[in-house]
């Protein structure tokens, strides 16, 4: 029933934001194709972007080889390493001599958005999601504590000692104190809280029959930001990685399977204030699910519905202790669904499972762990993400370029069968969760450019820009929910004088703005339906859906090759001032969240409010865009996504009946195995 009210509760956001937002119909592009002479003589503002350059001690040098490029595909991106895109777009516009015409790129705007999504998660994980996990772990500790002292059946003790230990570990980690736990569960949870502190890697595991990855307790993201975000992460972190499988190494786990009808048990048993458990549990899975998606692995709905069905609807806590009753639910759990990322990674339970709070099924994860094979691909690739979200020039490189195919004879089969599958999602299940929907917007990038567009996108040079772009951003993506995705693995300006406008260019690509459009407003009804949208957020998420809502009507104008007003071309100049207000919006308002009293497990509001001025003010991890993130583990060695800085883009642009030379900034992508 619960699921069903969740579906009801996301269908009402998905009707609201998509009836709010009509779709805008798709431009047929108009504009007549060009090239760039060898001399760059056709350049019509050339020598007064030299002189902008020039004057901000930028200097304006191509190599030879750039020069080439740049003449071949109408663009070429230089490394600059910029520390946010803003300082790309931002400082050469604030003096009183020469402006640099801006090229609004796609990149910058996710990033934005980015941005937005990884602050709004933190608002909601430390006003709503903390409390609620702290009162919860609290209370599932007291009374897995009851029932250890109350049940005399040795199966249920010992499956009791192990869930004492399972909810104590939680608690140390939360930082609560004052509820003893008796001498020898207590002496495992000092051993697992010390090799969660060592974060060693596989190791055997003091409560489970199998070893448990340690090395994922190095608190990373943007749990790092905080006390109360960096107990939160280790919290969760320990209550998405244990799993209770029903099977284990091809016999059935009774002694798990019993944990796990005893957690389910209290949880619908059992209160907490007089609130049920079970909905306390309900108010930390559900936000999350629109967030990043559903758990990949069986929830205590769904375990409780099983219990019911063979112990019947009144259930007596030694009734779970009936040997033929708990066959009989292993024999009948074999029907539920089964985890559809499932990891290879040797010691570590495979199959069906229960997770107290299981990590989120998400597709990325889904097709990295569908085309990795061991030994013969071990490590897949984020390219093979991409080509099955759409892109053909990811599928050239695979197979071209590196060559998958060689090592792997099944490899291009399951690919295909992966594209298949995820061509298949409608609108609507493409925006079943902000991870999809960020997804799916990124695939409106990966495709080639026709006729009608401009010269610099009809090459496969802008093919691999958006390419890289999409898995920049991708990588943001997976940064944001290192907590909840699960991942995949595989083993074995005041001016005084008046100067002449630049005139600035937008990416033309209307569907991307659409979707991310959508994105936005969703993201806007999840933090309404939770009660996390202060007026400083609303006012964020405004300018930023009226900034995309410029871009997608400025992109429109130029694919029909209809000329801007100069107001148009003012906001595009100033860009980057837009862009570092709501940079630094988001981060103040994560900066003055709450915090949390571990004594009493309240939040403290009313503290001083830090206003932040400009992005100068702004110090630590977060002043720099760079981020890294693991994806993907084979024996001793990880798969790792990252964003460097941000390098300059240069790109000749068509207005009018003239070329432009436009200046931007997009992302700069790595992958690498550590």
């Amino acid at each position: 029933m619960k699921e069903l009210i969740h579906k009801k509760v996301v269908v009402f956001l998905m009707l609201l934001f998509v009836e709010t937002l009509p779709l805008a119909g798709q431009p047929v592009p108009r504009l007549k194709p060009y090239r760039v002479k060898e001399d760059l003589s056709n350049i019509s503002n050339l020598k007064e972007f030299k002189e902008a350059l020039e004057y901000y001690k930028l200097e304006f040098y191509l190599t030879e080889k750039q020069k080439e490029k740049l003449v071949e595909n109408g663009f070429v991106v230089i490394p600059s390493w910029s520390r946010q895109f803003f300082h790309v777009y931002e400082s050469p516009h604030y003096g009183i001599k020469p402006r640099i015409p801006n090229f609004v790129t796609s990149d910058c705007i996710l990033h934005t958005y980015h941005l937005l999504y990884d602050h709004t998660l933190r608002a909601v994980e430390v006003q709503k999601l903390l409390p609620s996990l702290w009162k919860l772990t609290q209370a599932m500790l007291r009374e897995s504590r009851k029932l250890y002292r109350k049940v005399s059946d040795p199966r249920l003790k010992e499956a009791s000692q192990r869930n004492l230990v399972f909810f104590g570990v939680a608690s140390r980690l939360l930082k609560s104190e004052g509820l003893e736990i008796p001498e020898e569960p207590s002496r495992a949870v000092e051993l697992e809280l010390k090799k969660i502190q060592e974060h060693r890697g596989r190791e055997k595991s003091s409560i489970f029959p199998f070893e448990h990855d340690y090395s994922q307790y190095i608190v990373r993201g943007h749990y790092t930001s905080s006390e109360e975000l960096r107990r939160y992460f280790l919290s969760m972190m320990w209550y998405g990685q244990n799993a209770f499988p029903f099977v284990l190494d091809g016999d059935p786990a009774r002694t798990e399977v019993l944990q796990t009808e005893l957690i389910v048990w209290l949880l619908f048993n059992s209160s907490a204030e007089g609130e049920p458990l079970i909905k306390l549990w309900d108010r930390i899975y559900y936000p999350t699910t629109l967030y990043v998606g559903s758990s990949d692995d069986l929830t205590p709905h769904e375990v409780y519905e099983l219990i019911r069905e063979v112990y019947g609807e009144k259930i007596e806590i030694g009734d779970l202790a009936d040997s033929v009753k708990l066959e009989r639910l292993i024999e009948k759990a074999k029907d539920l669904k089964k985890p559809r990322i499932v990891s290879g990674l040797l010691g570590l339970p495979q199959g069906l499972q229960f997770r107290f709070m299981g990590q989120k099924y998400i597709p990325d994860s889904y097709i990295l762990q569908k085309l990795s094979k061991w030994p013969q691909r071990p490590f897949p690739k984020g390219l093979d993400v991409m080509a099955v979200l759409g892109s053909q020039r990811a599928e050239t490189i695979l197979d071209s370029v590196f060559h998958e195919p060689d090592r792997w004879k099944d490899y291009v089969s399951m690919r295909e069968k992966l594209k298949e599958e995820f061509s298949t999602l409608g609108r609507e299940e493409w925006f079943q969760s902000l991870f999809f929907g960020w997804l799916y917007t990124l695939k409106a990038l990966l495709r080639e450019w026709g006729e009608g567009y401009p010269s610099f996108m009809r090459n496969h040079a802008w093919v691999d820009k958006e390419l890289n772009t999409a898995l920049a951003s991708w990588t943001e993506l997976r940064h944001d929910v290192i907590l909840y995705g699960k991942p995949s693995g595989a083993e074995g300006e005041i001016g005084v004088e008046e100067v002449p406008q630049p005139k600035g260019y937008v990416e033309p690509v209307p569907e991307f703005y659409d979707r991310l459009l959508r994105l936005v407003e969703l993201n806007r009804q999840v933090l309404l339906e939770y009660d996390c949208l202060t007026e400083r957020l609303k006012r964020v998420f405004d300018s930023f859906e009226d900034l995309i809502l410029f871009l997608r009507d400025v992109s429109e104008k130029e694919l029909m090759n209809q000329p801007l007003s100069d107001e148009e071309y003012e906001r595009i100049r100033y860009i980057g001032g837009t862009l570092e207000d709501l940079s630094a919006s988001l981060v103040e308002i994560s900066m003055n969240l709450p915090s949390f009293d571990w004594t009493t497990g309240k939040l403290i509001y009313g503290k001083p409010v830090r206003v932040i001025r400009g992005w100068f003010e702004i110090t630590g991890p977060g002043r720099d865009m760079a981020c890294i993130v693991d994806v993907h583990t084979s024996e001793d060695e990880c798969l790792e996504e990252a964003v460097g800085h941000a390098n300059t883009i240069y790109v000749v642009v068509p207005i009018g009946d003239k070329l432009y030379l436009t200046r931007g900034a997009v992302f700069s992508y790595y992958e690498f195995k550590y």
